[in-house]
């Protein structure tokens, strides 16, 4: 009878102490598989921002009005909004890599002594950052930073039209079209930001940043256009 209950007490210990081990595996698998919101995982986003740009003097510029004129070019941008999206892929909880393309079209104005130009340009920015979450749970303060490029089109033409084409329309007859060449350009650029990062559950998250952008000009007069940001973004996660 007490080899019975030996047994009986053995073989209750045992399922006891198998039951608290798969507990305690399943609790401990559970809280890694929470603790994974980022790794391994690519993320889609949507991005809106507030853009402004700092004004920007060329000194000693010739230009002919005409005559041929020395003098300072002063161009002044009006704040804008940007928008435009952006992937990402999360190596780990706390570094990322991201590809962000942004598209505005700030309204601006050049003066050159008492002559003045008011227009509206093309711009268009990339960037390519690396970007580190302070902590691992879903609310974090981010950094990043790293380089891209500024496209901007200042829609002045350059010169006279060209690549005239002419097609036939069923109802208006003969319709010709021709593109007029403008002043544009593209820059190297710099940019660093800072923020918060909400990942609301394991496919949606908010960024809310602000930062700066600095834009390497290659007039030997000015050296840098610089451009601050506040954005907000929506991303996917998959």
């Amino acid at each position: 009878m007490k080899a019975k209950h030996l047994v009986s007490l053995a073989t209750a210990a045992a399922l006891c102490g198998t039951i608290e081990c798969v507990a305690q595996y399943k609790s401990y698998t559970m809280e890694e598989r929470a603790a994974q919101i980022r790794t391994g995982h690519m993320e889609l986003y949507f991005a809106g921002q507030y853009w402004h740009a700092e004004s920007v003097t060329a000194h000693n510029v010739t230009v002919n009005l005409p005559p041929l004129t020395l003098g300072n070019i002063k161009l002044d941008f009006d704040d804008t909004g940007l928008w435009g999206l952006g992937m990402a892929y999360h190596f780990n909880e706390h570094f990322a890599v991201n590809a962000e393309f942004m598209f505005g079209k700030p309204d601006y104005t050049m003066t050159f002594g008492n002559s003045r130009l008011d227009g509206e340009a093309f711009l268009h920015t990339g960037k390519f950052n690396a970007e580190y979450n302070f902590f691992t749970g879903r609310i974090t303060p981010f950094v990043s930073g790293g380089a891209g490029y500024f496209y901007i089109d200042s829609n002045i033409p350059s010169g006279p039209p060209e690549d005239n084409y002419c097609w036939w329309d069923y109802w208006w007859g003969a319709q010709c079209s021709s593109v007029i060449p403008t002043y544009k350009k593209t820059y190297f650029s710099t940019n660093a930001a800072i923020g918060i990062r909400w990942d609301i559950n394991d496919a949606i998250c908010l960024r809310l940043y602000g930062g700066a952008n600095f834009v390497l000009l290659d007039n030997a007069a000015v050296d840098w256009l610089t451009t601050t940001q506040i954005g907000l973004s929506v991303g996917w996660k998959f």
